[in-house]
């Protein structure tokens, strides 16, 4: 199950409108209902109409959908969703589709293991961020700060971590062989 979580800009929430979609046995429009396992989409003809719909699939929830735009992979629609890492925007056509938008904003840093995948902030269950490679199921690199692309001068290695301490921000490579610290300037990140 590989799902990629991005965080979402204001911009993109801006477009979104809620999710207006008509109940496929009568016709009715359907409506958030809250129970005790969760929401659903019910039918709002209910008793008449008993359709029920789970909006939230594998542990992710369903919230609007985005008005047009569309899955450059299947031509589905992509909706704004939310899993215990945060908001996404991703396909709705989950699991034969697994595309989700890129968060452009962020620098491209390629992975140092695996040199195929590329490093993503993501968030943990509790909101302290991370960065592991987009390629997860073939490599599990991860490290806990922003890195950048510079090569460390003393090993070699490909990325820098930003890291800081009371004394202000400062580079560290994050070989455990090496752990050189350089001066940090604000044009690096």
């Amino acid at each position: 199950m590989e799902e990629k979580y991005t965080s979402v800009s204001v911009s993109e929430l801006d477009d979104v409108v809620d999710n207006q979609r008509n109940c496929p046995k009568c016709g009715a429009p359907l409506i958030v209902r809250n129970t005790k396992n969760g929401h659903i989409l019910g039918c709002s003809n209910y008793p008449v109409c008993n359709y029920l719909e789970n909006i939230n699939i594998h542990g992710v929830k369903i919230l609007k959908t985005i008005k047009g735009k569309v899955c450059p992979i299947c031509g589905g629609e992509l909706a704004v969703k939310k899993s215990k890492y945060g908001l996404f925007i991703g396909c709705l056509n989950y699991p034969e589709c697994k595309y989700t938008v890129s968060d452009s904003s962020s620098d491209t840093v390629l992975c140092p293991s695996c040199r195929k995948g590329v490093l993503r902030q993501h968030a943990n269950k509790y909101g302290k961020s991370f960065y592991s490679c987009s390629n997860y199921h073939d490599c599990q690199y991860k490290v806990s700060y922003k890195p950048i692309s510079k090569v460390c001068e003393k090993c070699g290695y490909p990325i820098l971590l930003v890291r800081v301490n009371k004394m202000g921000r400062y580079l560290q490579c994050p070989s455990a062989k090496c752990k050189e610290k350089y001066p940090y300037s604000a044009e690096q990140s």
